[in-house]
């Protein structure tokens, strides 16, 4: 029974990873306007495709993103439907289509007749009738919460710009980046938060509302120098 297991196993992880590497295909070949797309999906690893209950013909595209990837990639102007994607299958012994869903700037969603992408020969991928079009995705936290700031201080924020970030296992949602991974970010409250990966605590609320705050920001009031050096000078 142990054999059987293993030999199941190993023939499991073959399969995972001629998806993996029929996806990846398919990513390389569309074109070079879709370069940012592409090199989010790719700075990618152990990729995983699971049922999406938003979209249910098309499968959700996990992975293992580098730290700071979502930071560097992501762009959340860029949502759109890839459909006319012709690629060869093996098992039906003619070409198929492929549509893909880019949200955010990363290629998630992936859609493929009876969901089977490891029967592709992705050395046989037509882009001749692709169709790039603009897609709506339902709305996401950070942008119900960009939606219940205050006018005066909505005016003054980028909404694109803001990001949903985890740090220290709680939700924050960044208003300005400080770089290298930092941010001044709000709770779901509008609590102001300073988040530093290198200082302890990596969060830590600030004593200043969020229209103050931005105020400073918008008017130079604000050092971040002094900022980062209070930050590692307090840290414990």
């Amino acid at each position: 029974m142990n054999i059987f297991k293993s030999i199941f196993k190993k023939l499991s992880a073959r399969l995972k990873t001629s998806a993996e590497r029929n996806f990846i295909a398919i990513v390389d070949s569309l074109p070079h306007e879709l370069n940012s797309s592409k090199e989010y999906t790719k700075n990618c690893s152990d990729f995983h495709f699971s049922n999406w209950e938003e979209f249910p013909e098309f499968r959700f595209v996990m992975c293992r993103l580098p730290k700071n990837s979502l930071e560097k990639y992501s762009n959340r102007t860029i949502n759109k439907k890839l459909s006319g994607i012709q690629v060869y299958s093996n098992k039906s012994k003619d070409y198929i289509d492929i549509e893909l869903l880019i949200r955010n700037n990363y290629i998630s969603g992936v859609k493929v007749p009876n969901h089977d992408l490891r029967s592709l020969d992705t050395t046989r991928i037509d882009l001749n009738k692709l169709i790039i079009n603009e897609f709506d995705f339902p709305e996401e936290e950070v942008d119900r919460i960009y939606k219940s700031l205050p006018d005066s201080v909505k005016d003054k924020i980028v909404q694109s710009e803001m990001m949903e970030l985890e740090f220290e296992n709680r939700i924050f949602f960044t208003i300005y980046d400080l770089e290298d991974g930092n941010y001044l970010a709000i709770d779901k409250n509008h609590n102001v938060y300073s988040l530093i990966h290198d200082a302890n605590p990596t969060s830590k609320k600030m004593k200043i509302d969020l229209k103050s705050l931005i105020n400073d920001l918008t008017s130079d009031n604000f050092n971040i120098s002094e900022h980062f050096d209070e930050r590692y000078k307090n840290s414990a």
